[in-house]
C-alpha cells in the first residue's frame, strides 16, 4: 500500500489516461506520479515513475494582463505560465492590487491548479489608476512559489477629441484624386494610437455601405491622399476618427466638403460650388 502525506491530485500533464501526483509518507523526498487505467469503480492504479524531491516550489514564468490600457471599469483579465518539471502543481492563486504584488483590490483567490488565465468581473475600477495581477503556485510539499506580477494596466474611459478635418479646397476639376489633412486629436491619458479616414457624399457620416471610400487606417499620420479615382460630379466629405490606447474611438471629424466636377459640369449646373 502507498501511504501518502498528501492526497492524490490529478496531473494536467498526461496525454493518455489519467495521472495523479502525490508524496509518499515513507520517503517524502520523492514525488510519485501514478497512472489509473480501467473503467468503472475499480480502476487499476500503478506507479509509473518517481522523481526526487529537490525542495523547489513551482516557478511562475510570467503574468500578462491585456496591455497598457483598458476601457473597462468592471473587468480585468490575465494569463500566466507556471513551470513544475519534477512533480505537479497542486494549487494556484491570483490577486489584484494597485501595486505589484498588491492585494488591495482582490485578495489571494484560488483557481483550478491547471488554469492559465482568469477574468475577474464585478470590479469597481478607478479612471487613471493602474492595476496589477499577481500569481503564485505550489506543489505537494513545497511552500508557495515566489509571487510574479504583471506590468500593470491602467483604466481610461474617455475617448480622444474629434479631429478637425480640412479637405483642401472648395472645388476641383480633378476627378482622380482627393487629399485631406486634420489636426491631431488629443487624449491626455492613453494617447492617440490610430486614425481612420473615409469619404462620402453626405455632410454627416453615412452607413458603411454608402461610403465612396471605406474606412482606412492611416496609422498616426494626420493626412490622407488617395489617387486613381473616377469620381462622379458631387460634393465629397472626409470623415476622420481617432482611437486611443484603451481602444476608444473619438466622435468623427467631418470636412466642409469639396465639389468635384469638370468645368462643363459647373457651367451646366450639374454641380454647385458656392459654400
Amino acid at each position: 500500500m502507498i501511504n501518502l502525506v498528501t492526497g492524490w491530485v490529478q496531473s494536467p500533464s498526461s496525454n493518455h489516461g489519467v495521472e495523479f501526483c502525490g508524496q509518499t509518507a515513507g520517503n517524502p523526498a520523492y514525488s510519485l506520479v501514478c497512472h489509473a487505467s480501467g473503467t468503472g469503480y475499480s480502476p487499476k492504479l500503478s506507479v509509473t515513475y518517481a522523481v526526487p524531491k529537490d525542495g523547489s516550489p513551482p516557478v511562475v514564468q510570467w503574468v500578462h494582463d491585456d496591455g497598457d490600457w483598458t476601457a473597462s471599469t468592471s473587468e480585468l483579465h490575465a494569463t500566466w505560465s507556471v513551470e513544475e518539471p519534477q512533480s505537479c502543481v497542486t494549487a494556484q492563486q491570483y490577486a489584484i492590487g494597485t501595486s505589484a504584488g498588491g492585494t488591495d483590490v482582490v485578495g489571494w483567490t484560488s483557481v483550478d491548479r491547471a488554469a492559465t488565465e482568469v477574468t475577474k468581473t464585478g470590479l469597481s475600477l478607478s479612471i487613471g489608476v493602474t492595476y496589477y495581477f499577481s500569481v503564485k503556485a505550489k506543489n505537494p510539499l513545497d511552500p508557495w512559489s515566489s509571487v510574479v506580477s504583471s506590468d500593470g494596466i491602467t483604466v481610461d474611459t474617455t475617448p480622444p477629441s474629434a479631429p478637425v478635418v480640412d479637405d483642401g479646397a472648395i472645388y476641383t476639376t480633378d476627378k482622380t484624386q482627393l487629399h485631406a489633412t486634420w489636426t491631431a486629436a488629443t487624449d491626455p491619458q492613453s494617447g492617440v494610437v490610430e486614425y481612420v479616414v473615409a469619404v462620402g457624399t453626405s455632410p454627416t457620416v453615412p452607413p458603411d455601405e454608402e461610403l465612396t471610400i471605406p474606412w482606412t487606417s492611416t496609422g498616426t499620420l494626420t493626412f490622407y491622399d488617395v489617387v486613381g479615382l473616377n469620381l462622379s460630379p458631387s460634393t465629397y466629405y472626409f470623415y476622420v476618427k481617432a482611437k486611443n490606447g484603451a481602444g476608444l474611438w473619438s466622435p468623427p471629424g467631418v470636412s466642409d466638403g469639396i465639389v468635384v466636377g469638370t468645368e462643363l459640369d459647373f457651367f451646366s449646373g450639374h454641380v454647385h460650388y458656392c459654400q
